[in-house]
């Protein structure tokens, strides 16, 4: 093609040129959340003409799967992150769109004999009404879905199947001008296709939810073991209390019945044995009883598995729940991992002394903001707190750190935010959990 003919090519067509350019923009800012500045608008003007004017140099056509090609560029000039998935389903929605479109404008011209130009005009201003109709509610539900799909190892054959039937479309597209049959079946092609990655999205998202279920009823189950092992060795303490018991009452059976009965010394030891025995006994019931507050299940038992275990190795345990909580509003599963990686190393910290060992934990819950904080006595050497988040950093030895770490890693993927401070001798970790990003289907959305 000349230089001439080529100019004059692109005037004619212009209209199409910014009919794209207006898709691209829209879709960056719907569908990417990212607002362009005139300069940055300016700039995906250009590289989507070049995109246009190469590719009507090599192909003698404009695909409009292309508008892939400026869409990446301006997302990664923006430093904005990069879905994929949705990256590969907008090309594919926009062919179907224009095919809907042409389909709509061809049952014009059979029914109204209407001009060729009429029905090119009318092809893509029901485009354009179709696209403006369905972006908002294709991104969101895109949203709801491929956030399953990330990281799993469904989302690459999505991405192969959706590639490889723009790729075949594009092939038969290009050769379907002087023949009608051709592009009867592209048309067909990209339909039947489209329906098929409808299905498998759907079907693949309804397999990872299965799976992601699977492995919550696991940990469900796991908790629940250590809740039964807990309740075991707690039962051995009952029957240690009982041992206890009885020798007591053998002690105030020996002070009682001894003919030189002395007053003074059955006081000293009532003092000294019996009450200090008695009171442990009820601060123990009342820390667990405090438990009943929370009404979901495999945190309660979780958090109750931990509590027997500081317990049953002397440690001072507290907790303060302010009303009932029914739903943390987040990730069940993950604030699991994440409430026993910090209740196991509070209760390895405070191990480590040998007096004073002491563990708080205070939940309150406003709407659907909750606040969990954990605290610790722990021996203090002036390590900076950064080094404590550090992977793999303990002061007991290699891979020891690796928990805290983790709680991070998992905390900054949802929408908790997890902060560390020292006090003296105290160790406190703060967990926030903004439910305001936790819609209705159990989705977290972006903080």
């Amino acid at each position: 093609m000349h230089t001439n003919e080529l100019i004059f090519s692109l005037i004619d067509n212009l209209p199409t040129v910014t009919l794209f350019y207006f898709i691209i923009v829209i879709t960056v800012r719907v569908c990417f959340n990212v607002i362009l500045r005139p300069a940055e608008l300016l700039y995906l003007f250009v590289i989507h003409s070049i995109v246009y004017i190469g590719c009507i140099l090599l192909f003698n056509i404009f695909y409009s799967s292309l508008v892939i090609i400026p869409i990446l560029l301006i997302l990664k000039m923006k430093k904005n992150y990069i879905n994929i998935i949705k990256l590969s389903i907008i090309p594919l929605y926009i062919i179907v769109l224009f095919k809907i479109a042409e389909f709509i404008s061809i049952i014009l011209y059979v029914f109204f004999t209407l001009e060729l130009a009429t029905v090119n005009i009318l092809s893509e201003a029901f485009f354009i009404v179709l696209f403006l109709l369905s972006v908002n509610k294709i991104n969101i539900f895109l949203e709801n879905k491929l956030s399953y799909l990330n990281n799993s190892k469904y989302h690459k054959l999505l991405i192969l199947s959706i590639y490889i039937m723009i790729i075949t479309y594009n092939i038969i597209i290009s050769h379907s001008f002087e023949n009608k049959h051709l592009y009867v079946l592209a048309a067909a092609i990209i339909i039947v296709f489209g329906v098929y990655c409808l299905y498998l999205l759907i079907v693949l998202v309804k397999n990872i939810l299965l799976e992601k279920k699977n492995v919550l009823e696991l940990e469900k189950i796991k908790q629940q073991k250590k809740y039964i092992l807990a309740l075991e060795k707690n039962n051995n303490e009952i029957r240690k209390f009982k041992h206890d018991f009885n020798n007591i009452i053998l002690g105030l059976d020996g002070y009682i019945n001894n003919d030189d009965f002395d007053k003074e010394k059955l006081k000293k030891y009532f003092n000294s044995t019996i009450m200090n025995f008695n009171n442990n006994i009820e601060l123990n019931d009342i820390v667990i009883a405090k438990l009943n507050s929370i009404k979901v299940s495999s945190l309660k038992s979780l958090i109750t598995n931990k509590v027997l275990v500081a317990q049953n190795n002397n440690i001072n345990v507290d907790i303060n729940i302010q009303g009932e909580i029914h739903d943390f509003y987040t990730d069940e599963m993950q604030l699991s991992r994440i409430l026993g990686i910090l209740l196991d190393n509070a209760i390895e910290a405070s191990l480590e002394l040998t007096d004073d060992k002491k563990i708080e934990m205070n939940i309150i819950q406003i709407d659907k903001t909750t606040d969990i904080q954990i605290s610790n006595t722990f021996n203090n050497t002036g390590t900076p707190i950064a080094d404590f988040n550090k992977e793999g950093f303990s002061t007991k030895g290699t891979n020891r750190g690796l928990g805290l770490n983790s709680a991070h890693e998992i905390a900054n993927k949802l929408n908790m935010l997890l902060n560390t401070e020292i006090d003296e001798s105290t160790f406190i970790q703060n967990l926030a959990i903004e439910g305001k990003y936790y819609t209705e289907n159990r989705h977290v959305t972006s903080k």
